[in-house]
């Protein structure tokens, strides 16, 4: 099965954290990555597991822990228990386009193409320009193996257009 490693952006952006601003200087400091995030970045996908469900009973509402546990699960390719995990999620947390993604990364993985696509495609107008970005390339690649060239090249054009507005 194939696996895309979204190790750098997704570090950064789930492993560190902001804190509250200190008052009178306007600076934060970084937060150290969970244990979940480093047993996740070293593949250790059983021991994340282990750690982020640890985590979700002191704190079940942080998101974090469960987009963790979503990502040990897909690394243990228990895909279509992660699809499960994410699709509610995304869905109550359509701030964050890391879950939206991943719910068609796992579609992805269980050859649920159509539905891959329909995640993805989710995220094209994305404030987020970099999960926008990956979310049509991954469209596209995925639209090219299903054989369908004239729709990824409508949503390869529609990306270049998007990408000259934001210019």
């Amino acid at each position: 099965m194939v696996k895309f490693v979204m190790a750098a952006g997704l570090a950064m952006c789930l492993g560190w954290c902001a804190l509250a601003q200190e008052a009178g200087k306007g600076e934060t400091a970084p937060q150290p990555a969970s244990a979940a995030r480093q047993l996740l970045d070293q593949d250790k996908y059983s021991e994340a597991l282990v750690a982020a469900d640890a985590a979700l009973k002191a704190n079940p509402a942080s998101v974090d822990d469960q987009s963790y546990r979503i990502e040990a699960l897909m690394g243990l390719d228990r895909d279509m228990e992660a699809l499960r995990y994410a699709v509610p999620l995304a869905g109550q947390h359509p701030e964050r386009p890391d879950l939206r993604y991943r719910v068609g990364q796992c579609a992805y993985d269980l050859g649920m193409f159509p539905q891959a696509v329909q995640a993805w495609a989710a995220l094209y107008n994305s404030a987020d320009k970099e999960w926008a970005g990956r979310a049509y390339r991954q469209s596209a690649r995925t639209l090219v193996i299903q054989g369908k060239e004239l729709e990824d090249l409508a949503t390869y054009l529609h990306s270049i257009a998007k990408k000259q507005e934001a210019w």
